[in-house]
């Protein structure tokens, strides 16, 4: 029955929840940051001003004709992470569009300076390695796969160059089987330079 409890002899509840303040803490521009751990950190501040929060896709109701039709993609798109494999993001012959269909579906839609980080690649591709691993003991060889993020910068004028780039050599070792490992190289196409990411042993959850 409502309102009814379900457990009369229940007297404490604890409960550890991740909460957020929503739109909030955009009313003052100059936070005080503190860190939980208590390391000896003597200040934090912001680079920059907190974005607007903005609702999860699932919560967008559609309002204009053929909006209903992009977000049933939009949630195809979405169910078909769960079945994401690294190998499909960096297929040669394909490109760089399924690495930048997957971006887009995090980047804020409507937010140019957010959609243009996922234009800014421009290629991607990929080759099997045999490289000796960094590991203590003896010396040890593994396979893992090498993948090059071709980055046209002079798309992020006034942000980071590299920062995408960081990101997604930590998504490609989430993708990648726990005895192997994976390496991400960022070739900027303007400045013709090369920036090797460490390699990153994979870390693929078992099931």
């Amino acid at each position: 029955m409502p309102g009814s409890v379900a457990r009369p002899d229940l007297k404490r509840l604890d409960i550890r929840a991740l909460c957020t303040n929503r739109d909030l803490c955009l009313l003052d521009d100059t936070p005080t940051l503190t860190m939980e751990a208590g390391d000896p950190v003597s200040e934090i501040n912001l680079l920059q001003a907190f974005r607007r929060p903005r609702p999860s896709l699932s919560q967008k109701t559609p309002r204009s004709v053929g909006a209903e039709a992009n977000m049933d993609d939009v949630a195809w798109r979405m169910i078909a992470q769960f079945n994401l494999n690294f190998l499909s993001l960096a297929e040669n012959e394909k490109g760089a569009e399924p690495l930048r269909a997957m971006l887009d579906l995090y980047a804020d839609r409507g937010d140019p300076a957010l959609t243009r980080h996922a234009k800014s690649i421009t290629g991607i591709s990929s080759k099997p390695v045999v490289e000796r691993l960094e590991i203590p003991g003896p010396i040890c060889f593994g396979h893992g796969i090498d993948i090059t993020l071709h980055v046209d910068e002079s798309i992020l004028v006034g942000g980071s160059r590299l920062l995408l780039s960081a990101l997604l050599s930590n998504l490609f070792a989430r993708h990648v089987a726990i005895n192997s490992f994976v390496r991400t190289n960022s070739f900027l196409t303007q400045s013709q330079e090369n920036i090797a990411w460490p390699m990153k042993p994979g870390n693929r959850k078992l099931i």
